[in-house]
């Protein structure tokens, strides 16, 4: 089976120009049709979310990275490859789940029922930084706001490359702007002809609540009843990643 799709935005039913090429061999039985990723069957999937705090400025990668030199790698290791005394950070698959938002919560000591765990290790765990005793940095009440969220975003800058939210950033161009807008914002021209409104990915309060994950599979899956077709069949799981990679960019930064 084959995806074949128009790549050129032309008109309002423009997501709708799709179809499947089969090629069978008369002399085999035929193949049975691919079962559909479990993710974009959730029951959370649609799930109104807002995040309880958000960045006051564009948060920065390199700020945050000199950050986590400064109070994280002692225990999560030189560009989160982890150590010892604390996981690895520096793969996709390390923060898949987690909202940007619970992690800046817990980058300032508080709990949440997701990561409560996580925050009582950081009080206990104690070392010296810059010549004073901190509690590696997640609750020690020198860091700003800004500070965590530029944190946060270098954590999530780990799992990817720059290469890969090149490849998001020209596939997002060529499939996504023309409803969801250049920036993100819900804004492209597509838009005004769906059923309704592009979701502004530009919107911290809406997307920082949000995980890799749920995006991953609204990507996969389109958009019920937002005229958003699905992605599953054309999009690899590497383009899939890639995407995913780039719109955080538009509230995390790192785009740059």
């Amino acid at each position: 089976e084959y995806t074949f799709y128009c790549t050129a935005w032309c008109d309002p039913n423009h997501p709708r120009m799709r179809g499947v090429l089969e090629v069978r061999d008369s002399a085999q039985a035929a193949a049975s049709a691919p079962s559909a990723a479990k993710d974009v069957a959730l029951q959370d999937l649609d799930m109104p979310r807002e995040a309880a705090a958000i960045p006051t400025a564009r948060p920065s990668v390199s700020r945050g990275a000199a950050l986590y030199s400064e109070r994280c790698a002692t225990c999560h290791g030189v560009s989160g490859r982890g150590t010892a005394d604390g996981p690895a950070l520096g793969r996709r698959e390390a923060l898949e789940n987690q909202p940007p938002a619970q992690v800046f919560q817990m980058l300032g000591g508080l709990s949440t029922p997701e990561l409560s765990h996580d925050v009582s290790l950081h009080r206990h765990a104690s070392s010296s930084v810059n010549g004073r005793l901190a509690l590696h940095g997640q609750i020690d009440t020198s860091w700003s706001d800004q500070d965590r969220w530029d944190s946060v975003a270098y954590l999530w800058s780990l799992g990817t490359t720059p290469e890969r939210v090149d490849l998001g950033r020209r596939l997002f161009a060529k499939n996504c702007a023309a409803c969801h807008g250049v920036g993100g914002a819900g804004d492209g021209p597509g838009g005004r002809f769906q059923p309704k409104k592009p979701a502004n990915l530009s919107d911290p309060r809406r997307m920082l609540a949000g995980t890799s994950a749920l995006y991953t599979a609204k990507i996969r899956r389109g958009g019920m009843g937002t005229g958003m077709p699905y992605w599953g069949s054309i999009f690899t799981e590497d383009e899939l990643a890639a995407l995913v990679s780039y719109v955080w960019t538009f509230s995390l930064g790192g785009g740059e």
